[in-house]
C-alpha cells in the first residue's frame, strides 16, 4: 500500500517518507503549513485538492495524509468508497426491524437525522449547502427508494428486501446500453450477480406488498445511481448528500406522524446506514462507470442477509447461500477490472 504524508515540515521522518506525488505539495515552515491545510480544506468544485491532483495517478492506492497530528485514511478509488458504502447500508435492516416503526416514520427519521449529521460535516468542512434541479431530482429518487425499501423490509426478510432493491443494476445496465457505454467485464459480472439474485429469490412464491415495494425500490435506486454519476463531480459529496436528505425530509413532512422509539437506534439510523455511506456513495459514483457502481454495491444484500441471520435468526437456504456466493464473485470481477 502506498502512503503519502503531506503538510508540516519537509524534514524528519515524515518528510523522508514522501512519495513523488506528495513532494509537489511539501513546503517548509509557515508555507508548508498553509499547503498542508489546503490539501484538506482547499477544493475544486468542493472536492479536496489532493483528490483532484493525485487520484488520476494513484487511484488504485490508499493515501494517508498526516497533518496537525491527525491521521486521515482516504480511499482514493471510487470502487472502494462504493463498496464500504454498501456494507454500511447493509446494516439498515437491523435499525428498521429493531425500531419497528411505520415506514413513513422510519424514512423521515432516517432523512432528518442523516441531514443533521451531514449538516455537522458541512460546518466542519466550512462548505455551503447547495440546491439545484438535479439535486432535487436526486432527492426525489432517493426518498422514493428509501420509503419503498423500508416498506419491503417490514414485510420481507432483510436479505430478500435488499436483493429486490439490488435489481437496480439491470435498469442501470439498460440505461448504459442506450448510452453506448458498457464493458465486457461489467456484463459478465452483472450476469453472475443477477443469477445469484435469482437463486436468493427462488424460495419466494407469492406476490405481495413487500415484493412489489422491493421491485419498485430497485427502479428508484437505479435513478439514484444514474443521477450521482451525472452530478458527482459538480458538487462535493457532502453537499450532494445534504441536499439529497434535505429534499427527502421536506417531502415527508406532511405525512409524518411522531412515533416514539429508542433514541440511540434513531441516531444510529441517521449516521451508520445513512449519513456516512451516502457521502461515500456520492464520492464513489463520481469516479466509476455508472453501470459498475451498482454491481460493486451488490455486497449490500449479502451484508443485509448476514445482519438478518445474526440479529433476527433469519436463515438462508442452501440455494440462497449459493446465490450470495455468486453475488460476491460478481463484486470481485467488477473490483478487479482494469481501467475505466
Amino acid at each position: 500500500m502506498s502512503t503519502v504524508f503531506a503538510g508540516g515540515t519537509g524534514s524528519g521522518p515524515e518528510g523522508s517518507r514522501l512519495t513523488p506525488d506528495a513532494q509537489r505539495f511539501q513546503g517548509s515552515g509557515e508555507d508548508g503549513g498553509r499547503r498542508g491545510s489546503s490539501l484538506l480544506e482547499g477544493s475544486t468544485r468542493g472536492v479536496p485538492t489532493i483528490f483532484t491532483d493525485v487520484v488520476n495517478n494513484a487511484d488504485r492506492y490508499h493515501i494517508k495524509i498526516k497533518y496537525d497530528q491527525s491521521v486521515f485514511l482516504i480511499i482514493m478509488r471510487g470502487e472502494g468508497a462504493v463498496l464500504i458504502s454498501a456494507v454500511m447500508m447493509g446494516t439498515l435492516p437491523f435499525f428498521i426491524k429493531s425500531l419497528s416503526l411505520p415506514p413513513v416514520s422510519s424514512t423521515f427519521y432516517r432523512m432528518f437525522f442523516g441531514a443533521f449529521f451531514v449538516g455537522l460535516f458541512l460546518l466542519i468542512r466550512r462548505e455551503r449547502p447547495v440546491f439545484s434541479i438535479s439535486l432535487v431530482m436526486l432527492g426525489l429518487f432517493n426518498v422514493t427508494e428509501v420509503f419503498l425499501y423500508i416498506t419491503a423490509i417490514t414485510h420481507l426478510s432483510a436479505a430478500m428486501a435488499a436483493l429486490l432493491l439490488y435489481m437496480a443494476p439491470i435498469y442501470v445496465m439498460v440505461y448504459s446500453i442506450f448510452q453506448g457505454r458498457i464493458s465486457k467485464n461489467s456484463v459478465i459480472s452483472l450476469v453472475i450477480g443477477i443469477a445469484g439474485l435469482y437463486l436468493l429469490l427462488l424460495p419466494e412464491k407469492e406476490l405481495n406488498i413487500g415484493l412489489i415495494s422491493g421491485i419498485l425500490s430497485g427502479v428508484a435506486y437505479a435513478g439514484v445511481f444514474i443521477m450521482l454519476s451525472k452530478i458527482g463531480r459538480t458538487y462535493s459529496p457532502i453537499q450532494i448528500t445534504f441536499s439529497n436528505l434535505a429534499v427527502g425530509m421536506t417531502i415527508l413532512v406532511p405525512f409524518f406522524r411522531f412515533e416514539t422509539g429508542s433514541i440511540p437506534l434513531i441516531l444510529g439510523l441517521g449516521l451508520i446506514p445513512t449519513a456516512i455511506p451516502f457521502i461515500l456513495l456520492s464520492y464513489g459514483m463520481a469516479r466509476v462507470r455508472v453501470e459498475k457502481g451498482p454491481i460493486i454495491a451488490l455486497i449490500e444484500p449479502v451484508t443485509a442477509g448476514m445482519v438478518g441471520y445474526l440479529a433476527f435468526s433469519e436463515i438462508l437456504s442452501g440455494l440462497q447461500l449459493a446465490g450470495a456466493a455468486m453475488i460476491l464473485s460478481a463484486v470481485f470481477i467488477a473490483l478487479n477490472e482494469k481501467g475505466e
